[in-house]
């Protein structure tokens, strides 16, 4: 749920024209589509295999690039 939450906050602040229900639903179709496959739909991700997204994804933002990977 917590990974849902940044996603969506995350498309959030970038969609200008997008109310923020339909921008939630894209974000979470953005998951599904794209990420869920390896990452698991709890961010989990597969130990040793897949890393985590859970508790994790912030850091992308400490790297240069790493934002614009996500918004990606």
């Amino acid at each position: 749920m917590e990974l849902q939450r940044t996603i969506a906050a995350m498309l959030l602040a970038t969609s200008v024209n997008c109310p923020p229900a339909a921008a939630a639903d894209l974000a979470r179709q953005d998951y599904i589509l794209n990420c869920q496959g390896c990452h698991l739909a709890d961010g989990s991700g597969a130990p040793g295999k897949v890393p985590r997204l859970t508790g994790f994804i912030g850091n992308f933002l400490k790297v240069p690039g790493g934002r614009e990977y996500l918004i990606q």
